[in-house]
């Protein structure tokens, strides 16, 4: 069974008038075309795979870190010190930025 955010069923893919929420896997969220991270996701202790796709530049919030992620896929606009900021915020996630692993 498919959960969301809250733990209740959910369907394939939600839409709001923000971003799409797609839900590929039990164990996984993917948020589509955001300006930032949705408030819901720290709630969550650990994940194993989180998509988050960004209208614009790539903004992950120290709080984030907080999270257990296995697999982080980021895409949007991102400078290399953003993407260094990154790595080191998650130094044991497999981490892929724009595509390319990290």
């Amino acid at each position: 069974m498919v959960k969301n955010l809250s733990g209740k069923k959910a369907s394939k893919v939600a839409v709001s008038k923000n971003f799409i929420h797609c839900l590929p896997s039990e164990n996984g969220e993917s948020f589509i075309g955001v300006d930032t991270i949705p408030e819901d996701i720290y709630s969550l202790q650990k994940m194993s795979f989180l998509h988050i796709s960004f209208l614009n530049d790539i903004i992950i919030p120290a709080e984030q870190t907080k999270i257990k992620i296995t697999n982080l896929e980021l895409n949007g606009h991102i400078t290399w010190g953003g993407e260094e900021r990154i790595k080191k915020m998650f130094p044991d996630t497999k981490l892929m930025i724009n595509g390319d692993k990290k």
